[in-house]
Parts: C-alpha cells; sequence; structure tokens
C-alpha cells in the first residue's frame, strides 16, 4: 500500500467524473450489502469483490482520522473495539472532490 496524505485539494483538482451513456448498473443480488445516499445505491458487495479481483488496479491510499472534519462520522468510540483496521474502507465521490465514508469494514 502506498502511503500518501489525503489532501483534498489535490482531490478536487482531480480529473472530473463524467457520465457514461452506455452505463450499466450491476445487479442486486438477495443478500448484497448496500449503501444509499441520496440518488446513489452503492453495492458494497460488487465493490469489495471488484478490489478483491482487480487489486493489481486498484491505488490504496493511507488516510487518518484528523484528515477528515469532526462532523464527519457520529460512530461512538466504543465502535472502535469492532473496527478491522487491516481491511480497507471506502470512500465515494458524491459530488466532484466531496467524498462520503461507504463502508467501513468491521470484525
Amino acid at each position: 500500500m502506498k502511503r500518501s496524505n489525503f489532501d483534498l485539494e489535490r482531490l478536487q483538482s482531480a480529473e472530473k467524473i463524467e457520465a457514461n451513456d452506455n452505463f450499466t448498473p450491476c445487479p442486486i443480488n438477495k443478500g448484497d450489502e448496500l449503501f444509499r445516499n441520496g440518488i446513489f445505491v452503492f453495492n458494497i458487495t460488487k465493490i469489495l469483490e471488484y478490489i478483491k479481483n482487480n487489486s493489481d488496479e486498484i491505488d490504496l491510499v493511507e488516510v487518518t482520522v484528523a484528515d477528515f472534519p469532526q462532523s464527519f462520522s457520529s460512530i461512538g468510540e466504543s465502535y472502535i473495539d469492532s473496527v478491522d483496521v487491516s481491511r480497507p474502507v471506502l470512500l465515494a465521490e458524491i459530488s466532484p472532490g466531496h467524498y462520503n465514508l461507504i463502508d467501513g469494514s468491521q470484525l
């Protein structure tokens, strides 16, 4: 895993997301873990599957809690004991330069 600071300015100036007219959402299977955010529905199960099967194409970036505003999460400290820090969390770009935590794996 390469180490990098989570630089919001760098991410905000990164290549912008454009709509793909040929995009077809993946099918949702019974038991898939989903994360809903407004008009978006993220299939966590399929994302983790993709990462596992295409790890050579994925750049992991190490981030620290201090990189995010205090209002980023409302999770209590007692939750921390159940977190598996060896597994990556998933951040999704909800709008250009704005990221939400959509999955933080736990034991």
